[in-house]
């Protein structure tokens, strides 16, 4: 890219975007759900509490890795939707609620 080019903006990102916010319209206060973005992302997306009776916050929490991918792998008789996911990262969501609970 040249000096004077403008940054692209490829399709993993207009992914990410879309994602994130198709998952905010389904997860919102509305819906009982506080979601809260984790910065830096290093593994964890949004941290998720719930509220209780449509009149609290909880502090009950789990956390949410999003994923996206350009063709879904759907697996039996079309009820599952098969996505590659690193056993490390896996790991990793468990720990992330565990070491936040303290």
């Amino acid at each position: 890219m040249a000096f004077d080019d403008l940054p692209e903006i490829d399709q993993s990102s207009k992914n990410s975007d879309l994602s994130e916010r198709r998952f905010t319209d389904l997860l919102n206060p509305h819906t009982g759900f506080i979601c809260r973005t984790d910065v830096p992302d290093k593994g964890c997306d949004f941290d998720v509490e719930l509220i209780v009776e449509k009149s609290g916050a909880s502090n009950w929490r789990f956390p949410t890795q999003l994923k996206s991918s350009e063709e879904m792998t759907i697996i039996e008789d079309g009820g599952v939707i098969s996505y590659p996911f690193k056993t490390s990262r896996l790991g990793y969501l468990p720990r992330y609620a565990e070491n936040r609970s303290g």
